[in-house]
């Protein structure tokens, strides 16, 4: 058995490892061993040694195993998934595979979402939705919109799906008291032309 065979991350710090642990046990037998391991991602790695007494009274357990899951840095920003794979040294169940998934998170975080979807909106309306910037570290740091882009898969006058400068989104960066803090409000007003857009 797997104390936790699918596994989430949701704090992976990009340019550190980050460790979580699982346990693979059995009722059954005395000397249950895992033997190889193969992972999906090779920035996911596992390690294992035999689990402590503790760990084997705590499951009811005659054997066990404790695997740490590495999270290697040089992932990229943002959701990642991967599976490990096990060989054991029981014919009864001889491979094992334990899922891990999370999200790596860079020195810019954007909270509550890293998206905004403004769902559907009347011409004859506005929307305003919000998020907050938070760079992570001491040094102060300068942050400001560089560009606003949109891609308008239905686009007439030139290429859809290709990136441009908007002319109806309207963005605002404002510092919060807090260092390194910022909300960021998006409005798309009325009169925006209609049709799908992403930005």
């Amino acid at each position: 058995e797997v104390s936790q065979s699918n596994i989430r991350i949701d704090d992976v710090k990009n340019g550190e490892v980050t460790k979580t642990h699982t346990y693979v046990y059995s009722k059954k037998f005395d000397d249950l061993q895992l033997t190889e391991v193969n992972s999906s991602n090779p920035l996911v790695t596992a390690e294992f040694e035999p689990a402590d007494s503790v760990m084997l009274d705590s499951m009811n357990a005659k054997s066990g195993i404790k695997v740490t899951i590495n999270v290697q840095p040089g992932l990229p920003i943002g959701s990642f998934a991967a599976s490990l794979g096990f060989k054991t040294n029981k014919e009864e169940r001889p491979d094992i595979t334990i899922g891990v998934s999370g999200h790596v998170l860079g020195a810019v975080l954007l909270s509550p979402y890293e998206k905004l979807d403004f769902g559907t909106i009347e011409v004859s309306q506005e929307k305003t939705m919000a998020m907050f910037v938070k760079i992570t570290g001491d040094e102060p740091v300068e942050v400001n919109v560089a560009r606003v882009l949109v891609v308008r898969p239905d686009a007439t006058g030139g290429t859809p799906g290709t990136p441009v400068d908007s002319d109806f989104l309207k963005v605002d960066l404002t510092p919060l008291q807090s260092k390194n803090r910022w909300k960021l409000v998006v409005q798309v007003p009325k009169g925006s032309p209609g049709g799908e857009f992403k930005g």
